[in-house]
């Protein structure tokens, strides 16, 4: 088991491999084992299969590997992500990481935040809310809902917005 863990330990720092899911849903994953195997490590030899697994399954789940995996293509806005890179291709390589996040919010970003519905450019008196949409924090006793006198909840809420913290309010 000693040396298995040993030999995985040597394979996941050697290959430079982040996210460590123990699933071979990638081709890092993939790559572990391929290196594992060339290290020996295969189901012939399997106590040292099991600690080479072991190894893998904590660090797995100390840095949220499989979880991650499964949130890159399963959150929307990583499967928009995801589909940006597939439509533009590696020729997106020349440009500096904020000319990227430009042309990604320009051809994807906005597009898909309007159509949300979590945000109104032209309600800029309201911090972009939609219009008729009550927040939680405004003063007790307000008889307008959807003003604030508390600024930096109000911040907060403007940059964590959700499509749930967007639901219409039902106090009028």
């Amino acid at each position: 088991l000693r040396e298995g863990w040993k030999t995985a330990s040597k394979v996941m720092q050697n290959t430079g491999d982040y996210g460590h899911s123990i699933l071979p849903a990638n081709k890092r994953s993939r790559n572990f084992y391929k290196n594992l195997a060339a290290e020996g490590v295969t189901k012939e030899t399997p106590v040292q299969l099991a600690g080479a697994l072991g190894a893998r399954m904590v660090t797995d789940l100390g840095t949220d590997g499989t979880r991650n995996l499964y949130w890159r293509y399963n959150h929307p806005s990583q499967v928009t992500q995801a589909g940006f890179e597939k439509a533009v291709g590696p020729a997106i390589n020349q440009y500096t990481q904020p000319q990227k996040a430009a042309i990604g919010l320009t051809a994807i970003g906005l597009p898909v935040g309007a159509s949300l519905g979590t945000m109104d450019l032209t309600n800029l008196g309201e911090l972009g809310r939609p219009k008729g949409f009550a927040q939680t924090y405004s003063e007790v006793g307000a008889e307008d809902r959807r003003e604030t006198g508390q600024v930096v909840p109000e911040l907060t809420f403007f940059l964590s917005r959700t499509t749930m913290s967007s639901q219409p309010s039902l106090a009028k």
